[in-house]
């Protein structure tokens, strides 16, 4: 987690128009069909326009949950939430920016770990 006060520094973190790759890593329910990770990265249609992700990715699974990551540079209003729920995955609950079991989460160039 980064904290600032830096309104210019936070602003080139989080505008879209800057680009910078955000990892959001998410526990979903059940397994992710094959497949799901090309649906992505080719785009979605949303309600308030088209999305792709620019990476995803299966990182652990376990009985009845698996945790992805996901990387986009939009900051659309839950929209990693969107996309799986678009592609037939729902979210149990959200790991980001630092998971529970505290796994690296990347946002730009920077990368932070635990």
């Amino acid at each position: 987690m980064l904290l600032t006060n830096d309104g210019e520094l936070a602003h080139r973190l989080m505008h879209p128009s800057f680009e910078i790759p955000k990892t959001y890593l998410a526990t979903v329910d059940g397994s992710v069909a094959r497949g799901v990770g090309r649906r992505l990265r080719d785009g979605i249609e949303l309600d308030d326009g088209p999305a792709h992700v620019d990476d995803f990715a299966l990182v652990d699974k376990v009985p009845g949950k698996t945790l992805v990551r996901v990387t986009l540079h939009e900051g659309r209003k839950r929209i990693v939430r969107r996309l799986l729920a678009a592609v037939g995955i729902l979210c149990s609950s959200w790991c980001a920016p630092i998971s529970v079991r505290c796994r690296w989460v990347i946002n730009g160039p920077a990368a932070f770990g635990c």
